[in-house]
């Protein structure tokens, strides 16, 4: 296109939002918890009561 002289004069910039709708694959990523219940038994009652605190 090159440079274009042109008398002076007043411009305006005009901003357009356009909206559209796709359909597009993304990952995705969860965390997800299971909790778990085992009995505590004779045999292993010292290590189901051992361990860390919740936090």
């Amino acid at each position: 296109m090159g440079t274009r002289r042109r008398k002076p004069g007043r411009v305006q910039l005009r901003k357009h939002v356009v909206t559209e709708n796709v359909q597009q694959t993304v990952p995705v990523r969860r965390e997800e918890v299971r909790v778990e219940h085992a009995p505590a038994t004779d045999t292993n009652r010292e290590s189901a009561l051992s361990g860390p605190d919740i936090s």
